[in-house]
């Protein structure tokens, strides 16, 4: 974990309801708490944050306050000169309130976060005006592109004589331009992506066709055991279906490569957003009620703490669903968190 140079104990990401378990903790238990985290580093991350945002204000200090009590650190993931994620922990020793407070400063971004993952939320048959979701889509990468012009007018208005600035923003004024030049094919992608988002979801909803055409029964995805997981599933799934018979599982989720820059290996922290979401279209451990938005952006959360955890030593969670998807993928990985019940630690 850079930036502090952290060589410190192991590493511990908490899902929430492990902060919401310390938070209702009686007295008798508040021993437990602090011999855990004297084996443990607690770490969160801007996920972790947002679950407090979405606790309500009455509720928000006391996580905060828990934060801080148990000494927990923030991380992020650590962007290289190309604003691509690594496999990097970035940790900041300043308060949870600190952190917090520049979460809230900065969600104005918060609804095109949102829309970005609303054509996965069509696949679970969450969305009904098509149109309106093409148009929100369009609109959104229109804001985007003037919030940037805004951002790199006020680097110019600065007048800072920097050459490595400068050369940053006649950079960013370029791939700018190029963006724009681009719209026109944008809005004719989206256009086309919606129209086959409607058309796979005309009969069934989408996930439910998808696993209907793999011919996959998610009963017997059920009994499949550990050790393991994903490579027995793939083999069910490749049993019913020839043409797959000769393709990895690792293609098939494509995640391999960064589709925007070939040469580019994804990161775990990416890849395991791409298995995850995989996981959920096959049904194993399958999230509830997805057709619901909030719902299914909690699901998009559960996701990122996993992304997150996957560079710490230990992933906890009381989430059976949460815990087993998170096995799985790390083990499909080869990452070597160790996903673990609180209880673990009695």
């Amino acid at each position: 974990m850079s930036e502090e140079q952290y060589s410190g104990k192991p590493l511990a990401y908490l899902d929430q309801n492990i902060l919401d378990a310390f938070l209702k903790a009686k007295d008798e238990n508040k021993s437990f708490i602090e011999e855990f985290k004297s084996k443990v580093q607690v770490v969160y991350s801007d996920i972790t944050l947002q679950e407090i945002h979405l606790a309500g204000s009455e509720y928000s200090q006391f996580f905060l306050q828990l934060l801080q009590d148990i000494n927990a650190h923030h991380i992020s993931i650590q962007i290289d000169q190309n604003w691509k994620p690594t496999n990097t922990l970035r940790g900041s020793l300043k308060s949870p309130f600190h952190h917090y407070q520049i979460f809230l400063e900065n969600r104005q971004y918060d609804e095109m976060l949102v829309q970005c993952k609303m054509n996965t939320f069509a696949l679970y048959g969450g969305i009904k005006d098509f149109h309106q979701l093409a148009d929100q889509q369009i609109i959104n990468q229109h804001n985007l592109l003037n919030d940037l012009e805004n951002q790199l007018n006020i680097l110019k208005e600065i007048r800072n004589k920097d050459p490595i600035v400068l050369q940053f923003i006649k950079q960013k004024e370029e791939e700018l331009d190029s963006l724009k030049c681009k719209i026109p094919t944008f809005e004719n992608s989206v256009t086309f992506s919606t129209e086959k988002l409607k058309e796979a979801n005309c009969k069934l909803d989408a996930h439910l066709a998808f696993r209907k055409a793999l011919g996959i029964n998610i009963d017997k995805i059920k009994e499949i055991n550990f050790p393991n997981v994903i490579e027995k599933i793939w083999k069910s799934i490749q049993l019913n279906n020839n043409i797959l018979k000769n393709i990895e599982f690792h293609d098939f989720c494509q995640i391999n490569f960064d589709p925007t820059a070939y040469e580019r290996e994804l990161t775990d922290f990416e890849k395991i957003h791409a298995l995850y979401s995989i996981l959920n279209l096959i049904g194993y451990m399958p999230e509830k009620k997805v057709k619901n938005e909030a719902k299914f952006i909690a699901s998009d959360r559960d996701i990122s703490h996993v992304a997150y955890a996957c560079l710490c030593s230990y992933f906890i969670t009381n989430d059976e669903r949460l815990l087993n998807k998170s096995r799985a993928i790390y083990e499909y990985l080869n990452i070597d968190t160790e996903v673990l019940e609180i209880s673990v630690f009695k």
